[in-house]
């Protein structure tokens, strides 16, 4: 199925550490920008080498653009983001949701997320869903 093989794509991402969420010490000025790569919706990060003794980090997310989405319409796809900082069930959860870019399977979002304070090992899920407006929106 097409959206597993997408979301198994991010779930790889994410293990991974490289370029798409810079993540620094908490007010630490040190830490640099970087550019996103060409790839399909793949968070990573660069982990600035410091101490932190309270294992609580400041996170800049920049959700860029996806590549080669599938198709949810008879044509296209009306994607969007929704990323969750812990389950995505659990009410106490911090969620992010970008625009829907209409009619591509190509978006370009540029949203930016900043969390502040994120306690070590905090699980990052990021899913591409489609927007319906006559029924529930879709998995990608």
């Amino acid at each position: 199925m097409r959206s597993e093989r997408v979301l198994s794509h991010v779930q790889r991402g994410v293990s991974k550490v490289s370029k798409y969420i810079h993540r620094h010490q908490n007010n630490d000025k040190s830490a640099h920008n970087g550019d996103v790569q060409d790839t399909n919706l793949v968070p990573t990060y660069d982990a600035v080498v410091s101490t932190n003794p309270s294992n609580n980090w400041d996170f800049t997310i920049v959700f860029k653009r996806g590549q080669n989405l599938p198709r949810a319409d008879l044509l296209s796809s009306d994607p969007f983001l929704e990323a969750y900082l812990g389950p995505p069930e659990d009410s106490d959860s911090l969620s992010f949701v970008t625009g829907v870019q209409w009619a591509t399977l190509n978006p370009t979002w540029d949203a930016t997320w900043e969390l502040l304070n994120v306690t070590e090992g905090m699980m990052l899920q990021i899913l591409i869903k489609d927007k319906n407006k006559m029924m529930l929106d879709t998995e990608l």
